[in-house]
């Protein structure tokens, strides 16, 4: 009876079995929904009824954008964009297909991992946006709070390393909010880093239970800032 499903009743049978996605992964103090999560959850199930996701660049570019890092240096970073068109194919009768308009970008210190990098989180998200699979953390709603959405980020700003922050000792800073500073310093670092911003927001806001990044104490700032110079330090080392 398989074999007689169209590529449309198949995915719904995709869509059955991905359910719920949950942070399974943790990493440099955060949790997060792995890529292995989802593909371990439908590959099964894609096999046995016959189905191919064929991804399909079209118009692909890359630029080289120039920002300065939480050191006060000139960085340049690649960004890869392309449109995209995602195809589900139907394995038992190949012209049965459904193809999807999509976009990936990717941004790295290297093309080639922008490349990467944005292949893979174009997949996740299509496919975690295609089976509408629940995920809180893409929810904007979710950070709006109570009848007010939080604006662009307004810490986007160059970053001057000659700038210290208003406190530098450790007393209190359990109790003092981050400084604005330091919320610049913040958005600097991720982009050297090579890090998805939307995606640590979203994860800082939920560590900390907050709305907005500009809730966070000078003590949890503090221990972002570690983590992520923990990756800056790995990537240094993996040129």
């Amino acid at each position: 009876m398989v074999d007689k499903l169209n590529i449309y009743q198949k995915l719904v049978e995709v869509r059955k079995v991905l359910g719920k996605v949950n942070k399974d992964t943790k990493g440099y103090g955060f949790e997060y929904v792995s890529g292995a999560q989802i593909l371990g959850k439908i590959k099964d199930t894609m096999d046995s009824l016959g189905i191919l996701l064929e991804p399909h660049l079209l118009d692909g570019s890359v630029r080289e954008v120039t920002s300065t890092n939480a050191k006060g240096k000139s960085v340049i970073n690649y960004v890869v964009t392309s449109q995209m068109k995602m195809h589900w194919i139907n394995a038992d009768s190949p012209e049965d297909r459904s193809i999807v308009d999509w976009f990936m970008v990717g941004e790295q210190t290297d093309p080639s991992q922008a490349f990467g990098s944005g292949l893979t989180y174009a997949e996740r998200y299509f496919i975690l946006k295609y089976f509408n699979a629940e995920t809180d953390a893409d929810d904007p709603d979710k950070n709006k709070g109570k009848g007010k959405q939080e604006e662009a980020d307004p810490f986007a700003g160059d970053y001057n390393s000659g700038d210290k922050d208003d406190f530098t000792d450790d007393i209190g800073k359990n109790e003092r909010l981050c400084t604005e500073k330091q919320l610049k310093r913040l958005y600097a670092m991720m982009k050297e880093a090579g890090v998805a911003v939307d995606e640590w927001d979203a994860m800082i806001k939920k560590k900390y239970k907050i709305e907005s990044k500009k809730e966070m104490s000078m003590k949890e700032i503090d221990k972002v800032f570690d983590s992520l110079d923990e990756i800056i330090k790995k990537n240094s080392q993996g040129e």
